[in-house]
């Protein structure tokens, strides 16, 4: 039986799943640049931080190798997908660095949780 928290990581990611392509499938607003940083990018970071972080949590009960694998296929397809919807919505296109942010975001949370699991093994 699943535990409530596993429960809620599932909720959690795959409600942050339909804000990612509702906040996705909004034409783009005028984009925000400082001179050194993307915001564009910043908040690439942050979501699929988010989204990667539901992910893991919903799945640490599991084998931690096979989770590894899941969440790399995940990294790799979903930022895939979510560019392409985009290319039909005024004011949106498909972005390789979008697809390359959001796949570090994933590396990022898989590589703490790798991490945290060895940690966790050595204890």
């Amino acid at each position: 039986m699943k535990s409530d928290q596993t429960k809620t990581y599932r909720f959690l990611f795959y409600f942050w799943l339909v804000i990612i392509f509702i906040l996705t499938s909004y034409p783009t607003l005028p984009p925000l640049h400082d001179k050194l940083v993307s915001f564009d990018k910043i908040g690439h970071f942050v979501i699929y931080s988010i989204l990667a972080f539901f992910y893991m949590k919903k799945e640490q009960r599991n084998n931690i190798s096979e989770t590894f694998k899941k969440v790399l296929l995940l990294a790799i397809f979903l930022p895939i997908i979510d560019e392409l919807h985009q290319i039909p919505i005024p004011g949106r296109d498909f972005s390789f660095l979008d697809i390359i942010a959001d796949y570090c975001e994933f590396l990022m949370i898989i590589i703490i949780f790798k991490i945290k699991s060895r940690k966790n093994n050595y204890s």
